[in-house]
């Protein structure tokens, strides 16, 4: 479906419900109704007429209003959006805005609800939350423990305690940028990927890195586990998304965007493991 006017940065699927929200550089996000999607009547045009669009700016597209990041609380009820202006805010499941908060001095890259959903964690250019020594690309909770993994341009992985200042694992992980991290749901295992185009699968008991799969050709943007942590989706600027096989590190499906996707930005399961979305570099949700 093609109907954000530009790049799609992010996307989510919530936890509860058939639905997912999007976030673009056309200053929206949006909240898209897929339920029935898995039938013939329910077409892409009906679920994009009964989108829920979030104005982030009173005009059409304004750059300082990309919606770079965002994400819902463990309820489903809340969705968090985080924009280039600094600014978050929140929004109710049917796109009512509840509330802004500002407290960052540039674009925000990444936010993050804590498993009880109590909290966010913010991040972005101006490193202000985490200590890294470049702009931090994302940040994740670990929904089994009280820790957040970061990852950022200085091509560092790091896992913090929230019981310590200093990060309980800090590795050099990839050759060039990371820019994407993600918890597996069952252990305690993390996968990080970026520019150097390979994905990295971290031990973090042991502080030690325990496979590495590399098949995309150009920058990864995003990985994601399945709710049972069985397969791995990766989406590149290749075009590509690939889900992989926990057990074997085979490649068992693969989809190819045409020429004008350009690039995968994000993929995101839904909760049970039956449906996987992708946002794209040309506007479109696959």
């Amino acid at each position: 479906m093609k109907v954000h006017s530009s790049e799609v940065f992010v996307c989510s699927w919530n936890p509860h419900r058939d639905c997912f929200g999007t976030g673009s550089s056309d200053s929206t996000a949006r909240i898209w109704d897929v339920s029935g999607s898995e039938t013939p009547q329910v077409t892409s045009e009906i679920i994009a007429n009964r989108s829920v669009i979030l104005m982030h700016s009173e005009e059409l597209v304004s750059q300082e209003k990309d919606v770079t990041t965002i994400d819902w609380d463990a309820t489903g009820n809340w969705l968090a959006t985080g924009c280039y202006d600094g600014q978050v805010r929140l929004w109710t499941a049917d796109g009512d805005l509840v509330g802004t908060l500002g407290a960052h001095a540039g674009p925000i890259f990444a936010l993050r609800f804590n498993q009880r959903g109590n909290y966010f964690l913010t991040a972005g250019v101006d490193k202000s939350t985490i200590g890294h020594t470049h702009e931090v690309n994302a940040v994740r909770f670990d929904k089994h423990s009280q820790r957040i993994a970061s990852c950022s341009d200085d091509k560092t992985l790091k896992v913090w305690s929230l019981d310590t200042e200093r990060p309980v694992m800090d590795v050099t992980a990839h050759t060039k940028e990371i820019y994407t991290i993600r918890w597996a749901p069952v252990g305690h295992v993390i996968a990080s990927a970026g520019f150097d185009k390979k994905i990295r699968l971290w031990d973090v008991a042991q502080g030690k890195e325990i496979k590495c799969l590399d098949r995309h050709s150009d920058p990864i943007y995003t990985v994601a586990f399945s709710p049972d942590s069985r397969y791995l989706a990766s989406g590149s600027f290749d075009s590509c998304v690939y889900i992989w096989d926990m057990r074997t590190d085979d490649v068992v499906l693969s989809y190819t965007g045409p020429p004008e996707t350009r690039g995968v930005f994000e993929v995101a399961w839904n909760r049970s493991g039956e449906k996987l979305g992708a946002s794209c570099s040309d506007g479109t949700e696959e």
